[in-house]
């Protein structure tokens, strides 16, 4: 009996970290968004989307590891395949997180595609590709 509650009161803790790692996640108004830089339109989606919640630079024992310096480095995954990440490989990680998993790492990502490509709204591909370009910056 004592192992179900133990069981019931971690599950109940994990669903509340989730709930408030996941909850307020918006990339906001594209208005929001205008006059700024790519690199300045990735940063501040980087930080609309809390995506610093399980990313730190200067921290690689975080949740989803630092991003600090990836491009153009090899990375092997799961499944044993192996490529150099480049801009296309920051995208597709970004959208789809789960289709190629870093050895190593959890992959508990969750899927960003939604952010960026909503149901019955336009395509927020400026933010996107800003994202992408603000990673790329990080040395």
């Amino acid at each position: 009996m004592m192992k179900k509650i133990i069981i019931v009161i971690c599950v109940i803790a994990l669903l509340g970290s989730l709930h408030f790692i996941f909850s307020g996640r918006k990339l906001g108004d594209p208005a929001e968004y205008q006059g700024l830089s790519s690199v300045d339109v990735g940063k501040k989606a980087f930080s609309n989307l809390k995506c610093d919640s399980c990313h730190k630079m200067d921290d690689p024992s975080k949740l989803g590891g630092s991003l600090k310096g990836i491009l153009g480095k090899e990375v092997e995954f799961v499944d044993g395949s192996k490529l150099i990440r480049d801009e296309a490989y920051l995208k597709d990680s970004i959208l789809n997180p789960l289709a190629k998993i870093v050895k190593g790492r959890t992959g508990v990502m969750i899927p960003f595609k939604h952010y960026f490509y909503p149901k019955d709204k336009s395509p927020r591909e400026k933010e996107l590709n800003g994202l992408v370009a603000y990673l790329t910056s990080l040395k």
